[in-house]
């Protein structure tokens, strides 16, 4: 939040928004409404509408998942290349693009031309991405494992007085079949036995995929033009 007392209190005169929708996800939301309205300029780079974004004075369209080229690290510290599978909507771009853009309209050229240029920066900055530069991991199908920071501190295991059982109400079971005879996952929200709740997975999926659907068919908008508020 130090950003966005910085902008309340005067000293930030433009706030850029990568993805992020603080009047929504910031707990002191006064706060946040403080800054916007103390900064002259809110740019928000997405790629859908939401409660930050609609009020912000420059809307840009970004590209989503799978309309952009790039990398992704997994948990292991794999890195992988992502590859572009569709074309961008209308006049959305890579945000990395929209990032470099941005930063030549303020004077400043970050030397990015391709992806490749900024996984090889990546590499040459980022403590322990040394190996994972644009040409090693495009060479290799399984990826390029990077190696721990040497800047991290070791972790002490913190002090724990768990008992040797630990005992429960409820207990969850889940199973990727339903050998119990239960249909619809709605049948099994009340049913328990010898305190067990019994959920299978495939119910669950389907159920959680049919909410998702409708929510984002109720709620998204999705961009694909820049987005001016009157005035701006």
């Amino acid at each position: 939040q130090g950003i966005l007392r910085d902008a309340a209190a005067g000293s930030i005169s433009c706030l850029v928004l990568l993805g992020a929708d603080p009047l929504a996800d910031v707990a002191d939301t006064q706060l946040v409404k403080a800054a916007f309205a103390k900064v002259q300029h809110v740019i928000a780079v997405d790629t859908t509408l939401n409660t930050s974004s609609s009020a912000a004075h420059v809307v840009l369209p970004a590209a989503a998942y799978a309309e952009k080229a790039g990398t992704t690290t997994n948990i292991e510290g794999r890195v992988t290349t992502v590859a572009r599978q569709v074309t961008p909507a209308g006049q959305a771009r890579p945000d990395w693009m929209i990032a470099a853009e941005l930063a030549l309209q303020l004077g400043v050229d970050l030397g990015y031309a391709t992806v490749a240029d900024i996984t090889d920066d990546i590499a040459s900055r980022v403590d322990g991405f040394a190996a994972a530069t644009a040409a090693a991991v495009a060479a290799s199908p399984d990826g390029v494992l990077t190696h721990v920071p040497t800047t991290m501190q070791p972790l002490d295991p913190p002090a724990s007085d768990v008992a040797d059982r630990l005992t429960y109400d409820f207990r969850l079971v889940v199973s990727v079949c339903d050998r119990l005879g239960f249909g619809r996952l709605g049948d099994l929200g009340a049913f328990h036995s010898n305190r067990c709740v019994f959920v299978f997975t495939r119910h669950l999926a389907n159920s959680l995929d049919r909410c998702c659907r409708r929510r984002f068919a109720r709620n998204s908008h999705r961009l694909d033009a820049v987005c001016l508020r009157h005035g701006h």
